[in-house]
């Protein structure tokens, strides 16, 4: 592995794997040397962008000796490419989630366990600086915690899917693997706490395995109650809202899916903090920035990184979508 810089091969071209492609192409410390897709054909179209990446269709990404691979491809390829990819010796960068359900997720673990690189999550909602601080300022207080309430109130029409994932199939798994994961994950991370499943309340699905509304209840470490409402049947969308309500009614509101912003509110407070987080941008690219440059600098430093992205810290929320589609428990050491 050369000092500087990492080689860089990105699996998967398409709107997911373009913010990664993206952000690969600005860090200064990652060397992208190919850019691989399944035909071939969306790989070459990002291709054309940069003169220094090789593109390909399917076939062998090893043959290129990355030390780093991004695994950006669609959700039922992950466990195998990354398995593959760590047992060549290279570092992972995993789109979420990682895998589709505990078996998968089981292996994967193993893998990571006897690798010699490591295995980055990408829930790329962690890595902002806004959400270091919000964290700090959620974890001392986190005794005095009354309730957690998630609402993701979204839109997924066929346009959506025609622009993001192709079809409603090739984005495996509906709102609670491609959505309610993300939100999951950042109260886990917020918290400093793991996210434990509790009951369904509400599960509609588009087609078996494709959920389009979810109303279910967890708790922040085993104490304080998380509501969950999520869907993406509405007639709207709206911004990703997390709030955190104390005690003494004071709340701190988390709003926003791409570069979420956060905001304390005393009560009687709360529509014009809203107010004031609607007006900050909620892009995509940054966050995957970040996650790139915090992935590559632990790396290189042999460190952890600054946003917890190890596989070990990022498994309580795939834990919590698993069981809420009904998925078992293969292993009680996950």
């Amino acid at each position: 592995m050369s000092h500087e810089r990492l080689t860089t091969v990105l699996l998967g071209a398409g709107k997911s794997g373009k913010l990664y492609y993206e952000a690969l192409r600005k860090s200064q410390l990652c060397e992208l040397v190919a850019v691989i897709s399944s035909n071939g054909r969306s790989a070459r179209a990002l291709g054309e962008e940069s003169s220094h990446a090789a593109v390909g269709a399917g076939g062998d990404w090893l043959a290129y000796s990355p030390d780093l691979v991004v695994v950006a491809s669609p959700h039922s390829y992950h466990g195998a490419q990354v398995a593959k990819s760590l047992d060549a010796g290279a570092h992972v960068i995993v789109d979420k989630p990682a895998a589709m359900n505990f078996n998968q997720l089981a292996k994967l673990v193993d893998a990571a366990a006897n690798a010699v690189g490591s295995l980055y999550c990408g829930f790329t909602q962690r890595c902002n600086d806004g959400m270091t601080a919000c964290r700090h300022a959620i974890r001392p207080r986190f005794r005095e915690l009354r309730r957690i309430m998630i609402d993701q109130t979204l839109r997924r029409d066929d346009v959506y899917y025609d622009g993001w994932k192709g079809s409603v199939a090739m984005a495996g798994g509906g709102v609670l693997l491609n959505q309610a994961i993300h939100a999951l994950d950042l109260v886990s991370y917020l918290t400093d706490a793991p996210v434990v499943f509790r009951q369904v309340d509400l599960l509609r699905e588009r087609k078996p395995g494709i959920e389009t509304t979810v109303r279910a209840s967890y708790a922040a470490g085993g104490l304080v109650p998380i509501s969950l409402s999520a869907t993406t049947d509405a007639a709207r969308e709206l911004r990703q809202e997390i709030l955190f309500e104390y005690n003494d009614r004071t709340k701190v509101i988390v709003l926003g899916s791409e570069h979420p912003s956060w905001k304390p509110a005393a009560p009687g407070d709360e529509t014009a903090a809203r107010r004031e987080l609607e007006a900050e941008p909620d892009a995509y690219g940054p966050s995957h920035d970040n996650l790139v440059s915090d992935v590559a600098m632990a790396i290189l430093s042999s460190g952890q990184s600054r946003y917890k992205l190890e596989l070990e810290s990022c498994l309580t929320a795939h834990t919590a979508v698993y069981q809420t589609k009904g998925d078992t428990l293969c292993r009680s050491s996950l």
